[in-house]
């Protein structure tokens, strides 16, 4: 973000609305960082994959190391945003879109029911990103094949 520039606001964060955000500004709203024990305890809870979890197993991976998940990435970016960008008297809450409807509040369990269905045009194996890493006994490799498409 160096050697940037950017715009300032010329009214406080307290008494921003809409109008207060100019089209085709290029606003900085702060960094955040984050460490190796900061990634792995946030994703032991929330994303426990081993290219969040395990150095050594991500190392192997297909990043080469290990990687905050991006629901951190998220969440950190989130703050950023609360912290720099949403007002007192302009930001309402989003609708919340969970399995139970509603904001989830204290008490009650989420779930998350899902049913799997490939997309057409879904390729299979570590190919699939740009960057990977080739082939490993850890990933797969095997490929689908089928004579029609997935029905709807």
């Amino acid at each position: 973000m160096q050697n940037q520039t950017y715009d300032e606001f010329t009214t406080p964060i307290d008494d921003r609305y809409l109008e207060d955000y100019t089209e085709g500004a290029r606003y900085s709203f702060g960094e955040e960082s984050v460490n190796a024990d900061e990634i792995m305890e946030f994703a032991r809870r929330y994303d426990p994959q081993s290219i969040h979890t395990d150095p050594e197993a991500a190392a192997a991976g297909p990043f080469g190391g290990l990687i905050a998940s991006g629901w951190q990435t998220a969440a950190l970016m989130m703050r950023l945003f609360a912290d720099n960008y949403l007002t007192s008297v302009a930001s309402l809450a989003s609708p919340a879109s969970t399995s139970s409807g509603g904001s989830v509040r204290c008490g009650p369990t989420i779930a998350s029911p899902s049913s799997a269905r490939p997309p057409a045009c879904a390729r299979r194996g570590p190919s699939r990103t740009a960057g990977s890493s080739p082939p490993t006994s850890r990933w797969s490799t095997r490929t689908a094949t089928r004579s029609s498409p997935p029905p709807r």
